[in-house]
């Protein structure tokens, strides 16, 4: 934890994320009022950080097979832009990575989902 290796990190992070202004203009806490070419440059590179580090992570050591599939599918869109030849906005990733439980009958959780609870005992 990083709490553990560092004596002043809560007292640091407490205030800073207590009081963002503290470190962050007006300017910076409302993107709205940003010129518009700053602030899609600003969202291009929040989206290629996204690419390369699911790149990076997750593709490069393997560990992508060991995501639980609305993770795996969010990576694939993160890295590819698409999964399974559907993007973000395609209703069946929506439905799939919600938060509810379900994908099929109201109520019943995904077989992924099942088989991973009965694994853990």
């Amino acid at each position: 934890m990083l709490a553990d290796h560092c004596t002043v990190c809560p007292d640091f992070f407490g205030r800073v994320l207590g009081n963002p202004s503290a470190i962050f203009d007006d300017e910076y806490l409302r993107p709205e009022t940003q010129d518009p070419d700053v602030f899609a440059d600003g969202v291009d590179n929040i989206v290629e950080a996204m690419r390369e580090g699911g790149r990076a992570h997750y593709f490069a050591d393997g560990s992508i097979e060991d995501a639980c599939p609305p993770i795996k599918a969010l990576l694939h869109i993160m890295r590819d832009g698409t999964w399974e030849g559907r993007n973000s906005d395609d209703p069946v990733f929506r439905i799939y990575s919600s938060a509810t439980p379900s994908f099929g009958a109201v109520g019943t959780a995904p077989a992924w989902k099942r088989a991973r609870r009965l694994s853990r005992g």
